[in-house]
């Protein structure tokens, strides 16, 4: 079923059409959230509060068809939020939360996430919001209110660092097994 459907039923009180809208769409917007806050725990408390948001104003949404991106945009805005409210830890070095348990991740897939975690909050979004929550480049520019082609760049710009950061953890990961051998 669409999602302009779930909503419309959600509208005329069907919560089953809402947590169908819930379930669909968490695990990309926890990835979003993940991305912009780097922990599990807050991304977690932000998308719940996203979806009771969501579920509160669902009469508001004009284009019940564009759900998801504007479910986006609320968890984007109360990151932005949290973020401005500002660190809760003073270490630079933190190692993120581990995932809950449907996010169970291979040593590879670690590494990519520390990899995106030592990007920039602005780089570390954008990737999230494209391969992780797949947001199209016209969704994410309705999302940051920039032309597509800015969110082209900025994603060119994001993968080119990200690579780099992969370069060197290969590095340091080749060096690491190269003591360990001798």
């Amino acid at each position: 079923m669409e999602d302009a459907a779930l909503v419309a039923r959600s509208l005329t009180g069907d919560t089953a059409a809402f947590d169908e809208l819930a379930s669909r769409h968490r695990r990309p917007a926890l990835a979003m959230a993940i991305g912009m806050m780097g922990e599990l725990a807050t991304a977690e408390d932000i998308v719940q509060d996203a979806f009771a948001i969501a579920f509160e104003k669902l009469r508001h949404l004009r284009e019940p068809e564009k759900f998801r991106s504007w479910l986006f945009t609320i968890v984007r805005r109360l990151c932005a939020k949290e973020i401005r409210r500002g660190p809760k830890e003073t270490s630079l070095d933190r190692v993120p939360d581990p995932p809950a348990p449907d996010l169970e991740m291979s040593d590879v897939e670690n590494q990519v996430l520390k990899a995106i975690e030592s990007l920039p909050q602005a780089y570390r979004e954008l990737l999230s919001a494209r391969y992780i929550a797949e947001m199209s480049y016209e969704d994410m520019a309705a999302l940051y209110e920039v032309p597509e082609g800015t969110v082209r760049v900025r994603v060119f710009r994001a993968k080119q660092r990200l690579r780099s950061r992969l370069a060197s953890l290969e590095r340091e990961m080749t060096e690491a097994t190269r003591c360990e051998l001798q």
